[in-house]
């Protein structure tokens, strides 16, 4: 297991990413045993939102981390002159439209920007992904309609609290093909 490195050097490195446009390969501690890779492209005080890479060169959509889960940032140049190569360099969202301020803000501006977000408590529930719209804010929580394991729309709809949201997806390939599946979303009650 790898030394965790200091929140300012993570910070530092996060800067790097968005500064040079340089891939970064991530250590979170609710979810050791996984890899994230990205390209960050918005740095907030709590949040960081990156592009995502699959295969460590293909832009896959976005993911949105909590800055206090990270315990190591690694800069990856390898495959530089292939994504600098890549027209448009990353599915399109307006980085204005995605407010890192806080959970709250997080949840609301990625579900007016995405069809679908993917929203991940790993320290919650680590085995579990929460995959809909938000249909209402609250102060505290957002009423998510959400798409169930065989691809159809709950019925109703579910409160989920922003205190144990530590990751969001949008935009990524998966998360098309999950809304194609379950075509356009009904009326929740």
């Amino acid at each position: 297991m790898s030394k965790e490195q200091s929140k300012s050097k993570i910070r530092r490195k996060l800067a790097h990413s968005l500064d040079g446009q340089i891939p970064v390969k991530l250590t979170r501690s609710v979810a050791p045993d996984e890899r994230e890779e990205g390209i960050v492209r918005k740095l907030g005080e709590d949040w960081v939102l990156l592009v995502k890479l699959r295969d460590r060169a293909y832009f896959n959509g976005y993911m949105i981390l909590r800055i206090a889960d990270l315990e190591k940032v690694k800069l990856k140049r390898k495959f530089m002159p292939f994504i600098e190569s890549r027209t448009p360099a990353a599915p399109q969202l307006n980085l204005d439209d995605i407010d890192l301020g806080s959970a709250g803000s997080i949840y609301g501006t990625t579900s007016a920007t995405a069809p679908l977000i993917l929203l991940y408590e790993e320290e919650r529930a680590p085995d579990k992904l929460w995959i809909g719209t938000v249909v209402d804010l609250r102060r505290k929580s957002a009423w998510i309609h959400m798409i169930n394991p065989n691809t159809r729309w709950y019925d109703k709809v579910v409160n989920v609290r922003f205190k144990n949201l530590t990751h969001i997806d949008l935009l990524s390939d998966y998360d098309r093909a999950l809304l194609y599946m379950a075509g356009p979303e009904p009326k929740a009650g």
